[in-house]
């Protein structure tokens, strides 16, 4: 079917509502005509891929990726990388617009668009080589590099691909380059499987950036006084940490238990007392009566499926500045409008996390309300 493509939306698909339905194509840009293949429907939608194109956007670029559309990985290498930027900084606009949030003007801050990644998860094909699944199914694609990862995972890659070890078939390996620069690889499925490694960012350059803009934050927010910080969801202290030097205390708690080890190991080394790292639910921290008054700065990392019911907990708590960190726009929108009933968006900012992707990170900034404030909130309800 020939059809043109309205616009992107999150996900990275070209959206057109041409045909009498509405069809969601890989692979294809805003007012391009394309023709597609490979229809599939699936409740409302009709899911496609970019068969030819006939008019193509004057920003389309070749994906310098021999994998792109096999590996399930990147959806936007077909853009130039400014491009990529504008259609994700639109994927946030309607994603607010859709939940009935009103943002403050954000920025997207962009990232080196390749050689970014320090982690990256394999799996080992029949063969023994490493592979990513295949785009929508769980079919190995086997690959000797990846764009989007620095070069020394690059140089691993390279090394299990020339030493295939077809014994060891199945098994999901994690590469993750530590402090040191040095590449280390976990196997986290199969014969043999560890520890899962404790989460950690993907895109050091970003993940920088993102800690200024807490701090920058924080210290206005602190008006020359120490801050008493919340991290929920704290993982390994990355937000947290940094903030050590103007908090009077942190306290962190999340349910890894090996990110709570590595977190309070961190604080060790900084010989920080005042820090304590637990391993706790979240939101019973959240509903004990005192915690508006132990803390005065939090901040919040959930998983990619934001809050949900949580959203509630957090919003009943009381604590006066919040940061709200989300790598799903339209999980984090869906939490705002819970929240927005008690606190005020004071700022926002969006990161590149993952160029070549459609997925992004952003960071919102909350002031509590005053009890004024939250009665004209209409959609306020006791």
């Amino acid at each position: 079917m020939i059809v043109t493509i309205e616009k992107v939306v999150y996900g990275g698909y070209g959206l057109t509502r041409e045909g009498g339905a509405v069809r969601l194509v890989f692979g294809a840009l805003p007012g391009e005509t394309v023709e597609t293949a490979n229809e599939k429907k699936s409740k409302s939608v009709i899911f496609a891929d970019t068969a030819r194109i006939l008019s193509p956007h004057p920003r389309r670029i070749k994906p310098p990726c021999p994998y792109f559309c096999l590996c399930g990985g990147c959806d936007l290498q077909h853009a130039s990388y400014d491009l990529q930027l504008e259609l994700k900084q639109a994927m946030i606009n309607e994603c607010a617009d859709r939940a009935g949030v009103r943002l403050p003007p954000l920025a997207l801050l962009p990232s080196s668009p390749f050689g970014y990644r320090n982690r990256l998860r394999v799996r080992l094909n029949g063969d023994g080589v490493p592979s990513f699944f295949k785009r929508g199914s769980r079919t190995p694609q086997p690959i000797e590099q990846c764009l989007c990862a620095c070069e020394t995972i690059n140089h691993k890659l390279k090394e299990m691909t020339e030493n295939p070890r077809p014994e060891s078939s199945g098994e999901e390996i994690q590469l993750t380059v530590d402090s040191e620069g040095v590449c280390r690889s976990t196997v986290v499925l199969g014969f043999g499987a560890e520890a899962m490694p404790t989460f950690s960012q993907v895109n050091d350059e970003i993940n920088e950036k993102i800690r200024t803009f807490i701090r920058q934050f924080a210290e206005s927010e602190r008006k020359g006084q120490k801050i008493r910080l919340l991290d929920l969801f704290c993982g390994n202290g990355n937000f947290s940490l940094p903030l050590a030097d103007i908090a009077e205390r942190i306290d962190g708690f999340d349910l890894n238990a090996a990110a709570i080890e590595s977190a309070n190991r961190s604080a060790v080394l900084l010989h920080e007392t005042k820090i304590r790292y637990r391993r706790e639910n979240l939101y019973h921290v959240l509903r004990e009566k005192k915690i508006a008054d132990d803390f005065d700065f939090c901040i919040v990392d959930p998983p990619a499926a934001g809050l949900k019911a949580g959203a509630s907990v957090l919003a009943e708590s009381g604590l006066p500045t919040v940061v709200y960190v989300s790598c799903s726009p339209p999980d984090l929108m869906r939490d705002l409008t819970i929240l927005t009933q008690r606190y005020e968006i004071k700022a926002a900012a969006a990161f590149d996390m993952f160029p070549q992707t459609s997925k992004i990170e952003m960071v919102v900034l909350l002031s509590k309300l005053s009890n004024c404030d939250i009665g004209k909130n209409k959609r306020f309800c006791f």
